[in-house]
């Protein structure tokens, strides 16, 4: 199946002309006892959650190097929009510069609700506290997300500082380290991605 991810999106983003690199280390199969050291007991028998975490912190990494402006990671489950690249378009064009994440999928089904929706308008900006709406804060998932090279680079150094073992997914560290860095958020609506393990197009592989 999870070759079945890849040739989908590699035939995704070549039609879209995107310049992407795919991350095909720290597979939970060849995670070591330092890597999952960082985790505490609980969740590093989560194997597979360890391995997104880490892979993403790898990710950001190469972003805060990167020679592109703008930088989106995938999880390899995401399923791209008919109308994904005219979107995104329009979104970076009204995505202000100060933006440290800017979610673009609709994971959890968390939306910014539909009376606070105004026409022509595709990017929000996300308070970074839990809403009625649902979510923990300021995150919408991690399958599709851009991301500032500034706030990749904080992000990094936060989690490199970890002293004590992390308890918490990334989604939910995330909203902790949205919160403790005050880094900007925005959602995109329309959303742009889905991912495929919730519609059903693929099984998970956790």
């Amino acid at each position: 199946p999870l070759i079945e991810r890849k040739t989908y999106l590699t035939q995704e983003l070549d039609k879209r002309n995107l310049n992407y690199t795919f991350i095909e280390c720290y597979d939970k199969e060849v995670l070591t006892n330092e890597q999952l050291s960082k985790f505490d007991h609980k969740l590093s028998q989560k194997r597979g959650t360890c391995s997104l975490f880490i892979k993403q912190l790898h990710t950001m990494q190469l972003i805060s190097q990167s020679k592109y402006k703008y930088n989106l990671i995938f999880e390899d489950d995401v399923i791209l929009s008919n109308n994904f690249a005219n979107y995104l378009e329009r979104g970076l064009r009204q995505l202000p510069n100060n933006y440290d994440m800017l979610f673009i999928g609709d994971g959890c089904n968390l939306h910014i609700p539909s009376s606070q929706v105004v026409n022509g308008q595709y990017i929000y900006e996300k308070c970074r506290e839990p809403t009625r709406q649902g979510g923990n804060g300021a995150t919408r998932c991690t399958d599709s997300m851009l991301l500032s090279k500034s706030c990749c680079t904080k992000l990094v150094e936060l989690f490199n500082r970890h002293k004590t073992p992390i308890h918490l997914p990334l989604d939910f560290w995330l909203n902790i380290a949205i919160r403790e860095l005050k880094l900007n958020i925005y959602w995109m609506e329309p959303t742009i991605v889905t991912q495929g393990t919730e519609n059903g197009k693929y099984k998970t592989s956790h």
